[in-house]
């Protein structure tokens, strides 16, 4: 993972000892002594000048001395350090102090250990930037990635949202009632009762009761002309109820009409080829008491008789489609 890191660091470590060794094999002077520099980290005293002086102590060389002026052959050898136009009249066999030397060796040697810790400074300095930078760099991709896996997780638990929603969906939709009515009879007769009476069939294909059933309806009496149906009476039917039809049961409701229309009804069913059709609505509850509407049709007709036959006509019902009685109908639900 830090494989590239430690070829920076590497390189750091290269530069900075580069910065430690670059003053190697360079003159420098102090207090006034020029010295040379080797690459071994030796100092080599070359043409030391006759008189070394210190600030502190230059009353006392003037006393001995008279003069701090270089002599004319250090003057030649470094006209880089030492100022023309001057000259020192000290004797030239005039040797330095020994205290005086071991104090400027001194102060190279720490110059010297100054330059190399700051070399190692430099070099631990870029170390610790470069270590800081990927730091920030792994730390930035694994929120990225942290942002991602949240993003997965997210997406993870609304999926598992919409399954547990469609699993209790699928749930209830096997626990509760379906109620329809499955078909029935109608018959009339044509004695002097004229008495008309319809019976249907609830069934509930559920596993759970249907409760509080309720339904209500039309009857109606069609003639088909050609390939079309003509509306030939109408009549409302009263709602009626029903407490409880159980899961996988069969309820039987009738209706009985009586009267005028009944005479109509029967007569135009039985002589004319009409056909009956009850359009009804059944409103109940299931076990989650939830209130469902359900619209369904039944139709039958009756086999044709010739005008002078009586007795009881019956004919069966059987399911429709209620909306295309609807429309013949001209009922708006």
């Amino acid at each position: 993972m830090f494989g590239s890191d430690w070829l920076y660091i590497l390189a750091a470590g290269l530069a900075g000892l580069c910065l430690a060794g670059a003053s190697a094999g360079e003159r420098v002077t102090v207090n006034e002594t020029v010295l040379d520099c080797v690459p071994e980290g030796c100092f080599v005293v070359r043409n030391v000048p006759e008189v070394i002086s210190k600030p502190e102590r230059k009353s006392d060389q003037s006393s001995t001395s008279g003069t701090d002026e270089p002599t004319e052959e250090t003057r030649e050898a470094y006209p880089e350090i030492i100022p023309s136009g001057t000259r020192s009249e000290a004797p030239a066999d005039h040797p330095p102090a020994a205290e005086e030397t071991d104090y400027s060796y001194d102060n190279l040697q720490a110059n010297r250990w100054i330059r190399n810790w700051t070399g190692l400074a430099a070099l631990a300095t870029v170390a610790g930037v470069i270590l800081i930078w990927r730091t920030l760099k792994y730390t930035k991709d694994a929120a990225i990635f942290a942002k991602a896996t949240l993003g997965e997780a997210e997406n993870a638990t609304d999926a598992a949202r919409k399954t547990i929603k469609v699993t209790r969906k699928m749930g209830k939709a096997q626990v509760r009632a379906y109620l329809s009515c499955i078909g029935g009879s109608v018959s009339t007769s044509t004695d002097n009762r004229w008495e008309m009476a319809m019976n249907l069939v609830f069934f509930n294909t559920g596993n759970s009761p249907a409760r509080k059933v309720q339904y209500s309806g039309v009857m109606l009496v069609v003639k088909r002309d050609g390939g079309e149906y003509q509306l030939k009476h109408f009549h409302q039917v009263s709602p009626g109820k029903i407490h409880e039809i159980g899961g996988r049961d069969r309820r039987h409701k009738q209706y009985k009409m009586k009267g005028g229309n009944v005479y109509k009804f029967s007569h135009d069913l039985i002589f004319q080829g009409c056909e009956f059709v009850f359009l009804g609505s059944l409103k109940y509850r299931d076990v989650f008491k939830k209130p469902i509407t359900n619209d369904f049709a039944v139709f039958g007709r009756f086999k044709s008789v010739n005008a002078n036959s009586k007795g009881i006509f019956k004919a069966k019902l059987k399911p429709a489609v209620p909306d295309g009685w609807y429309e013949i109908a001209g009922i708006t639900k």
